[in-house]
C-alpha cells in the first residue's frame, strides 16, 4: 500500500500506476451492489464483477480513480474484494489485468 506522497510523486513525474488500496467501509459501500451474491444455482466458474468510481482518502489532497473487483468463487459463502487506486484510463478490467 502506498502513502499519499508515492502518488503525488509519481503523477508529478507522469508515471502511470496501479497500487493495492486497504478495504474500508466507503470503498465497500461503492461496490454495494456488487457484494450480493447472484441469484440462481452457482456455476462451476469464478464470477467477476467490476466497478470504477473517485474516492478521495482523507489524507489525500485530491479525489483518484479506484478500480474495485468482486470475485464469486464455486463453493465459497463470500466473495472476494479488492481494490486498486490508479491514474490508467483503460476500463476496469484491464486495470485489474495490469495489477495482476
Amino acid at each position: 500500500f502506498a502513502s499519499p506522497e508515492v502518488y503525488e510523486f509519481l503523477e508529478a513525474e507522469g508515471f502511470l500506476y496501479a497500487i493495492r488500496l486497504p478495504a474500508n467501509r466507503v470503498l465497500r459501500e461503492n461496490i454495494a451492489h456488487l457484494l450480493t451474491r447472484p441469484i440462481g444455482r452457482p456455476p462451476k466458474y469464478v464470477r467477476r464483477y467490476y466497478a470504477s468510481f473517485s474516492y478521495r482518502a482523507k489524507s489525500w489532497d485530491k479525489a483518484r480513480r479506484v478500480v474495485g473487483k468482486v470475485e464469486w468463487h464455486p463453493g465459497e459463502l463470500f466473495p472476494r474484494v479488492g481494490f486498486i487506486v490508479t491514474n490508467l484510463s483503460r476500463p476496469a478490467e484491464r486495470v485489474v489485468a495490469f495489477y495482476n
